[in-house]
């Protein structure tokens, strides 16, 4: 990308305070404009703790974080961190005040929780666990990351006419893994994200400290990341959400574009649209070609990215 800014991007660098979406094609330079936006935040005053910055993975948090740095040339930087490392902390907060359990973390990497969620599948479906099928085990842990993703209970799901469709015994595995989870002192974390929302419904002072929250690829945010956003968003906070609604590539692990697409709008008032359109990584034959694949799906939103 070269140096000199286009119109475009000078227009969000300089943006002050108000809530914004940025709808941004790939490779327009989004992260770049990010660093400049919170440099030129707090070049004019504001205080960089009271900047909270949301990467939605581990590897592009510690990038950002990189350049942040190094454009700001100081010790003290704003807070940078992905949903999940974010959610921790309130539940961490919650438990050395004592509002809820104290529990052990575990990934789906770790023996116990796959233990746990076999346990749970064979409880659903009456199975042996020597005979199960390891393709129904990880359509079971897409389910329930579903789940958690929109802050569904095994009573809403056996209650709720949208999951007719679904395997009785795959909600019945469920209630059972929660069950398996509370008994073990245990927690996902998916689990911290919907442990934290309840926090912060519950304390509305978490997070009051944050005037400037920025959201990166908000396009694949699922229901528990938009509530906490929402939730960490007070009277005087300023959220900027960036992203591209034709990149949304979790939907299948309940990602939800339709917050980008036009629910952000109606949740955070007076919001001001941003466009980045032009795009450095490709040229315009390319730009063409993807303009007219777009154009074929009627669930996306109309943008032209051009080069």
């Amino acid at each position: 990308m070269t140096k000199r800014l286009t119109w475009e991007q000078k227009s969000i660098v300089s943006h002050d305070t108000g809530h914004a979406l940025v709808k941004a094609v790939p490779g327009s330079g989004k992260t770049t404009i990010l660093v400049k936006r919170v440099e030129r935040l707090v070049k004019t005053g504001t205080d960089p703790r009271s900047i909270l910055i949301l990467m939605y993975n581990k590897s592009a948090q510690v990038s950002f974080t990189e350049k942040l740095k190094t454009a700001l040339m100081s010790s003290v930087i704003p807070e940078i961190r992905t949903f999940h490392s974010l959610a921790l902390k309130i539940v961490g907060y919650g438990e050395r005040q004592q509002i809820i359990k104290k529990k052990d973390l575990i990934t789906p990497s770790d023996y116990r929780y796959e233990q746990l969620v076999k346990q749970a599948y064979c409880y659903g479906f009456d199975h042996e666990a020597n005979f199960i099928d390891p393709n129904e085990i990880e359509n079971f842990e897409l389910f329930i990351a579903r789940c958690r993703a929109a802050a569904v209970t095994p009573v809403d799901a056996a209650n709720d006419p949208t999951f007719s469709n679904i395997k009785r015994e795959f909600i019945r595995a469920y209630g059972r893994y929660c069950e398996l989870l509370e008994e073990n002192s245990l927690r996902t974390f998916d689990d911290c994200l919907v442990e934290a929302v309840a926090l912060l419904r519950n304390d509305s002072s978490l997070g009051a400290h944050f005037k400037h929250i920025i959201v990166d690829e908000y396009q694949d945010v699922n229901l528990i990341q938009h509530d906490m956003t929402r939730l960490l968003s007070k009277s005087d906070t300023s959220v900027m959400a960036v992203g591209d609604v034709n990149q949304c590539i979790y939907e299948w692990r309940g990602a939800r574009p339709d917050f980008i697409g036009g629910l952000f709008e109606k949740h955070y008032p007076n919001t001001k649209v941003f466009q980045l359109s032009c795009t450095f990584r490709f040229g315009h034959e390319l730009s063409l070609m993807a303009n007219s694949v777009i154009r074929r799906n009627s669930t996306k939103l109309t943008k032209l990215c051009v080069s």
